[in-house]
């Protein structure tokens, strides 16, 4: 059995219950919370309308994402308690209220409450301090009944997202924006593919076929698309489905809509892209066939001399996160032994031409799957490869190979691979 890569929750402030009885816990989870706070005299002054709408907004939220980790069986979720972190005005967040946020957290986190508990977690992902929170002994007395389909996500979370350079290993931040007819436009697209998304019924693989730490909700498949150095001609890749992280093995044993699926891949397509963008004929065979080099390097390496930017300077050393993977390997002998087997690609490398490539290859998919859902197509996307019923898998390739040369002016190969 392969195990299923879990992932690290943080709060997800557009969590909400969707049926009639998800509602009737929360607000009862919440009215107790408020009966304790006037009991015990915790205020000052009672709030006014708008103030209660939104801390009952806020305590929602929170007993909502909760409960949700508790039925999945991940429990905890992180959570900033900086003001100057939930108060921030941004695209990325919910209009909830950072201060209602931090009050209702600790309202239901008291002890005579007890409908959440928390405690600190790591700071430097929020810039500020934070806590690991999770549904408490009150909560998770009023919540048995209830499954993970009682809960959804509110409308509204933005799908269209630019980041800056990545620094080190910290994550990019990420960068707000104003909106023009081209993200207008590249939303409408995302959205679009979200709905078709939301259409499909996702299977999952037989129960004890993979090890997986906890339960998977095949509803939460939803998509987001993400630039990269601050431009909407950078990157551009889609993102943020659990489906995407999980091992190949586990995506073939899904089904969509009852039927057994085939990942449908643009085999070699950056040595592809990176020779249209050169200008360059296309050599036959496999790209990453390098003498000396496994695979699985080679491709690593390939990547790395496009991707990195040092005004053309070659790199003197193996890219950070490929130092296990080659060593034993001479980074020198490996570099000249690739840009012997693609002479023509010298003048594009170290030169940062990988994020627009990424584009480019972003555009296509994105244009396969408009394609694929004018077709009735369903199909669950995969960075430059997307999984579908077998029964469409003809025209599905006959869409992949059009789209790409379309975009690229060169022809494509797509392979196929099933489950074993």
């Amino acid at each position: 059995m392969k195990p299923l890569r879990p992932s690290t929750p943080f709060f997800n402030a557009w969590r909400t219950p969707l049926t009639n009885r998800a509602r009737t816990v929360i607000d009862t989870a919440v009215s107790r919370a408020l009966a304790h706070e006037d009991t015990e005299c915790l205020r000052g002054r009672r709030r006014g309308a708008a103030e209660q709408e939104a801390f009952k907004a806020a305590a929602t939220a929170l007993l909502a994402d909760a409960t949700y980790r508790y039925l999945q069986g991940t429990l905890y979720y992180q959570i900033s308690r900086s003001h100057r972190v939930l108060d921030k005005e941004s695209r990325y967040r919910s209009n909830l209220s950072g201060r209602q946020i931090i009050t209702a957290l600790d309202l239901l986190s008291d002890p005579r409450v007890a409908l959440l508990q928390h405690r600190p977690a790591d700071r430097f992902r929020f810039g500020g301090p934070a806590s690991r929170t999770a549904a408490g002994p009150a909560l998770i007395q009023l919540v048995g009944h209830l499954s993970l389909f009682d809960f959804g996500t509110r409308l509204g979370e933005e799908v269209i997202v630019s980041r800056g350079e990545k620094r080190g290993t910290l994550p990019s931040e990420f960068v707000e924006y104003t909106d023009t007819a081209l993200t207008h436009s590249l939303r409408d697209q995302v959205r679009r593919i979200n709905s078709s998304l939301a259409s499909l019924t996702l299977g999952l693989p037989p129960a004890g076929a993979f090890i997986v730490p906890h339960k998977v909700d095949p509803r939460d498949i939803l998509v987001k698309r993400y630039f990269t150095r601050k431009s909407f001609e950078s990157g551009g890749r889609i993102f943020d489905s659990w489906f995407m992280s999980s091992p190949k093995a586990f995506k073939l044993r899904c089904t969509i809509n009852g039927e057994s699926v085939v990942s449908l891949d643009y085999d070699t397509c950056l040595v592809r892209l990176a020779y249209a963008a050169a200008g360059a004929t296309l050599p036959t065979g496999d790209g990453y066939a390098i003498e000396g080099l496994p695979r699985p390097v080679a491709k690593r390496l390939f990547a790395a001399c496009l991707f990195v930017s040092k005004d053309g300077r070659p790199l003197t050393r193996w890219p950070e996160g490929m130092q296990v993977m080659a060593k034993g390997i001479s980074f020198t002998a490996a570099l000249h032994a690739l840009q012997e087997k693609h002479p023509a690609l010298i003048p594009i490398q170290f030169k940062g031409v990988g994020h627009s490539l990424q584009f480019t290859e972003s555009n296509i998919l994105v244009d396969v799957l408009l394609q694929l859902i004018d077709k009735g197509i369903p199909a669950m996307p995969v960075h430059d490869c997307v999984i579908v019923p077998r029964s469409h898998l003809s025209a599905t390739k006959v869409v992949m190979q059009e789209a790409f040369t379309r975009h690229t002016g060169l022809p494509s190969s797509v392979t196929e691979e099933f489950s074993e």
